[in-house]
């Protein structure tokens, strides 16, 4: 079940019957327990004799031998899984008979483990904590931003104001990133392959992984070469293969080599120059106008502006993007790679495909936005701040727990009823009253959680140095949206987090400046005063129109920022790019009509259905897809709503050359003939066409 019916449930002989046990969550929760209220440490063959989960006892046709080593095996994964979730596991040498594995020593401690006692956040601090952990939702950081929002709920975060309306979201899809910080976090080496761009098949890397930095827009690995010994940096996407750890630790001190490489990156991109001329109020301009100053042709029709770049290849996609509405002044390479990137696109979409929609039954929404199922390791992160929370807390209903920390209510019961049997056995193995928690069972009925005594924890989880670094950001990325004393707390907090995390020397996380966008906050001020919003706006096709509407999110995805609400000229939700808004100004306050009814029926008609790999699913959540087949080349096939004509167009621009429109056929001709026609623009293209500067 979903969630529990607490107003219309007949059978709580059924809802309380036997608990399961031995559940792999309960071990590891049984494990942490036993290794923090030990302060001498336990020895392997003590956690398997007091942890309850591991089961000495050997099966038939096992022998004690085979059933202690798996029971080793078993313990080392545990580990693995431990840390993972940021609980730090201490091993204690034997002085008697140092080296000796089977007598070191483990233990949890709380020093390492808990937040420091005596640290206090305001409810504004929380919320802001809250906010920066949600900006890496619907990316391949997911797992990290679950856990540190987790983290941040065991501390009491009131629920934030702008949640769920206005929340800059970080466009790290590569499926890479995970591994790579999970190694960065770890310290250990990683192996993968490497496409190099004009080569047929990738290169072998073996590297220390030091940070994950994004740089003009794109994220990219920061690294020493272990077999050129050198540093190297890589562009994530063009990782081509599982990131494979090999659980080798590098020196620490190779992560004193970020700020150079970081340097270096800067200056190469003030050596690498490009110059482009961009139509005047048209996207394309504005976007380039975030590199630098513009410089406005004699008859006022184009801008010139002169930027570096340290990649042209990824800059050409980037320019390719904009069609007709860029000429490419230099270098002659640049212009060349940007007419062949949109002569691929034309021919990707030349003809028509045969692809059927599947019915609604088959159909699943986009998996960056459907509810992970609670992983063994999570569940006992759920458990470690379940703990600090209900103890300063006092009762809260069990729905409000499983809508604050995202879990599904029944799951969340079968925890909380784990939790109330749960403890830390003594020398004798038998458990005291003292030594286990114990939950009001009879409040548990009427559906309410309520813990009447606690053991071993006392308060909320450390974050783990991935999730520091990934709230700092966030908090970076968060100012731009919030009002002038947000904006000084927010930085405030930067100090005061170095005290909750882990994290040693350099973040693993990292972003190059991005320049402010006053819209932003002019916009997160209407939504927060619910305010309408007019202005004018200029489409990524060129599309000049004048537009009242009423806003319900704002939110940023690769760098773009994004307003979604009921344009009342177009009676419908739309999307609107905020760097196409011009002359923003306020319209009077909502229709609340509008607010209350997001969701609208999709006629087939309605509808673009598109081919893609997995994992950009995230940089087109803007365009709310529906994953109606998943194909064994790693690829999905998405149906999702043309709000109008240029809608095949725009998805295309968000990862050219990686998205294929397929049906309707109207919609895949648009995409051919808008590729054509720019690649013949940037092929055909002469200097004495180019438009004159004074």
């Amino acid at each position: 079940m979903a969630a529990v019916d607490w107003e219309d449930l007949d059978d709580w002989d059924a809802l309380f019957g036997p608990l399961k046990r031995n559940r792999p969550e309960q071990r590891l929760f049984n494990l942490v327990l036993a290794l923090l209220s030990s302060e001498r440490g336990l020895t392997k063959q003590e956690v398997f004799e007091r942890v309850d989960g591991y089961d000495v006892s050997p099966a038939d046709g096992e022998t004690r031998k085979q059933r202690i080593a798996a029971l080793e095996r078993q313990f080392e994964r545990d580990k693995v899984k431990l840390r993972d979730i940021g609980v730090p596991l201490e091993v204690i040498d034997s002085p008697a008979d140092p080296g000796n594995n089977q007598l070191l020593r483990y233990r949890v401690s709380k020093r390492d483990l808990q937040v420091p006692k005596g640290l206090e956040f305001s409810d504004r601090e929380l919320t802001l904590l809250r906010l920066a952990a949600l900006s890496w939702r619907r990316g391949s950081l997911d797992t990290v931003s679950r856990r540190a929002t987790v983290k941040v709920e065991a501390l009491r975060a009131p629920d934030a104001a702008l949640h769920g309306h206005v929340v800059p979201r970080f466009g790290l899809t590569e499926p890479a990133a995970p591994a790579l910080l999970a190694a960065i976090d770890a310290g250990e080496a990683v192996r993968f392959g490497y496409r190099i761009i004009d080569r047929s098949t990738p290169l072998a890397r073996h590297v220390a992984p030091l940070a994950i930095h994004r740089f003009e827009g794109r994220w990219h690995l920061l690294a020493f070469d272990l077999e050129r010994n050198a540093p190297r940096v890589f562009l994530l996407s063009r990782i081509t293969d599982a990131v494979r750890s090999t659980k080798k630790p590098y020196a620490r001190e190779l992560r004193d080599l970020v700020p150079a490489q970081i340097a270096d990156l800067e200056s190469f991109q003030r050596v690498q120059r490009a110059e482009v001329a961009a139509k005047t109020g048209t996207y394309a301009a504005s976007q380039l106008r975030m590199r630098g100053s513009a410089e406005l042709a004699a008859d006022g029709q184009y801008e010139r502006f002169a930027f570096g770049t340290i990649d042209y290849a990824e800059l050409a996609l980037e320019l390719a993007a904009f069609g007709t509405d860029v000429m490419i002044l230099a270098p002659d390479s640049l212009r060349e790679r940007v007419a062949e990137a949109l002569s691929q696109l034309a021919e990707l979409h030349a003809g028509e495909v045969t692809t059927t929609l599947g019915g609604s039954s088959q159909q699943q929404r986009s998996a960056v936005a459907r509810r992970a199922p609670l992983a063994m390791e999570d569940a006992v992160l759920l458990l470690l701040a379940l703990v600090p929370f209900l103890r300063e807390s006092g009762p809260v209903s069990l729905t409000e727990l499983s809508e604050r920390f995202e879990v599904e209510e029944s799951r969340l019961f079968d925890l909380i009823r784990f939790l109330g049997t749960a403890g830390i056995p003594g020398e004798s193995l038998a458990y005291q009253h003292d030594d286990l928690f114990d939950i009001d069972w009879d409040a548990l009925r009427d559906g309410t959680v309520s813990l009447s005594h606690t053991v071993a924890i006392d308060d909320a989880p450390r974050l783990s140095g991935v999730e520091l670094s990934s709230l700092l950001l966030g908090l970076e990325a968060l100012v731009p949206v919030l009002p002038a004393a947000d904006q000084q707390l927010a930085h405030s907090l930067r100090d005061k987090l170095a005290v909750v995390g882990s994290a040693d020397g350099n973040a693993a996380i990292s972003a190059a400046d991005v320049p402010t966008d006053p819209r932003i906050g002019e916009l997160a001020h209407a939504i927060e005063q619910r305010e309408a919003v007019a202005f004018r706006y200029v489409s990524r096709t060129g599309e000049s129109s004048e537009r009242i509407v009423d806003p319900f999110v704002l939110l940023e995805v690769d760098d773009a920022w994004y307003l979604r609400g009921w344009c009342r000229e177009r009676s419908g939700e739309r999307m609107f790019l905020v760097a196409g808004i011009a002359d923003l100004h306020p319209a009077g306050p909502v229709d609340e009509t509008h607010l209350m009814s997001h969701e609208r029926e999709v006629a087939a008609s309605d509808t673009v259905v598109a081919k893609l790999p997995e994992r950009l699913l995230s940089r087109i959540d803007g365009f709310t897809p529906t994953v109606i087949e998943r194909l064994a080349t790693g690829e999905v096939r998405v149906q999702l709503v043309s709000w109008h004509a240029e809608t095949a167009v725009r998805l295309v621009q968000r990862a050219l050359g990686e998205i294929e429109v397929e049906l309707p056929v109207v919609a895949r001709s648009a995409v051919h003939e808008w590729a054509a026609q720019a690649a013949r623009r940037h092929s055909e293209w002469e200097p004495a066409s180019a438009p004159q500067f004074d």
